[in-house]
C-alpha cells in the first residue's frame, strides 16, 4: 500500500521462473517501497559488482519520505529533490550507514528556481535523478540527472546553480556512507548546460 499519493517500489524476481524472491522486501512479498505523503518516482537502478548492495534513484516530493514505511523520515528541500537510496540486495532493507540520519537515503536538490512575479518570488526548484552506476571497486556510486534549483546541494541546500531551465549533472558519493566524493567536480557534483534545457539520462562507468 502506498504511503501517500505515489510511492516508488523495487521488486526482486527469480530470473529462472519469474516468481517473487520472498526474502526481499516487505511481508515476504519481494517488494520494497520508498515514499511519503507526496509523489515519488524511480528512474534508475544499479547493483555493485559483489551483488550485495542495490542503489536506486529518482525524485521525491514528500516531507516525510522513508524506506519501507518505517524508520526516520526525510524531507525534500523544496519542490522535488533527487534521491539515492542504498538497499541490501538480499533482503531489500535500508543500509542505514548510508545517507542522511541513518536512513539509507541521500538527496540532491534545492528550494529556489527561476524568479517569477517580476523577481518578487521564485519557482520551486525541481531536481531529478535519472541514472545510477557503481565503480568497479564498489567504493563510489554515481548519480546523473537534471536540476532546476539555483541552490542545490548534496544532502540539502547548497551552492550548485542551474544556468537555464534545467542543467544536467553527475554527482559522486562514497558508498560507505553516502557523503559527497569531494575530489569529483565541485563538492562532488559536475554540471553542464546553458540557457535552455539540458538533461542527463544515462551513465557509463568504466573503472
Amino acid at each position: 500500500m502506498a504511503s501517500g499519493d505515489q510511492d516508488t517500489m523495487v521488486f526482486e524476481i527469480d530470473a529462472n521462473n519469474g516468481t517473487a524472491v520472498t526474502a526481499f522486501g516487505l511481508l515476504s512479498s519481494g517488494i520494497q517501497k520508498f515514499g511519503g505523503t507526496g509523489y515519488e518516482d524511480t528512474y534508475g537502478i544499479a547493483i555493485d559488482s559483489t551483488g550485495t548492495s542495490l542503489y536506486v534513484t529518482g525524485n521525491f516530493s514528500s516531507a516525510d519520505a522513508q524506506i519501507g514505511g518505517t524508520g526516520t523520515k526525510i524531507a525534500t528541500s523544496g519542490g522535488a529533490d533527487a534521491y539515492l537510496i542504498k538497499l541490501n540486495a538480499s533482503t531489500g532493507t535500508a543500509v542505514t550507514a548510508f545517507g542522511l540520519l541513518l536512513t539509507g537515503i541521500q538527496k540532491f536538490g534545492g528550494n529556489t528556481g527561476d524568479p517569477i512575479n517580476a523577481g518578487l518570488s521564485f519557482k520551486p526548484g525541481d531536481d531529478f535523478g535519472t541514472a545510477v552506476a557503481v565503480s568497479t571497486d564498489g567504493n563510489i556510486v554515481y548519480m546523473a540527472g537534471y536540476f532546476a534549483s539555483n541552490n542545490a546541494g548534496i544532502g540539502g541546500i547548497g551552492s550548485t546553480k542551474s544556468n537555464g531551465l534545467d542543467d544536467g549533472y553527475v554527482a559522486a558519493f562514497k558508498t560507505s556512507d553516502g557523503s559527497a566524493f569531494l575530489t569529483f567536480g565541485t563538492g562532488g557534483v559536475q554540471t553542464f548546460g546553458g540557457g535552455g534545457t539540458d538533461e542527463a539520462y544515462a551513465l557509463l562507468v568504466t573503472s
